[in-house]
């Protein structure tokens, strides 16, 4: 990775969607993103670094422990009974789109799983990965605003 240009937001994100293919060599593909990582956070000392390693699944909390981003976005297949939240990274994400194609109320049980997971860490919540076309955009609306409005 040559990390002589120029980075023009204030933030970078690492994404990894081939990490199901690499999977079986779960230390050379750690190793990999904490070169980048750390030389991210060597060039832009002022620089949030969040990684994205989809579909890391069972290994999100080695790849936290070695590679050790600021943040870090998961992926709605990242059990949350099985995430270690004893670190100082960032978390967001998680929540499957595909409840936003369904009844509001399953939609909003759904959003409060990671609200109330999250509840005393620092947390953005966001979709496990982006918005599916058959969406109906009211109920994106619905869920920002019972996001917003969720007591924690």
């Amino acid at each position: 990775v040559n990390m002589d240009t120029k980075v023009v937001s204030s933030k970078n994100q690492i994404v990894d969607k081939f990490f199901k293919i690499k999977n079986e060599n779960v230390y050379s593909h750690e190793t990999l993103n904490k070169n980048i990582v750390n030389k991210i956070k060597k060039n832009f000392p002022n620089n949030p670094v969040i990684c994205f390693p989809k579909g890391i699944n069972k290994n999100i909390n080695n790849f936290i422990k070695e590679v050790n981003p600021h943040g870090i976005s998961i992926d709605y297949d990242v059990s949350l009974k099985k995430l270690n939240l004893n670190n100082n990274v960032v978390f967001q994400g998680g929540m499957n789109p595909k409840f936003l194609l369904g009844n509001n109320k399953r939609m909003f049980k759904e959003a409060k799983k990671y609200l109330d997971f999250f509840k005393n860490k620092t947390y953005i919540f966001n979709l496990g990965h982006g918005i599916l076309p058959k969406t109906n955009p009211e109920n994106v609306k619905k869920l920002v605003e019972f996001v917003r409005s969720y007591n924690l």
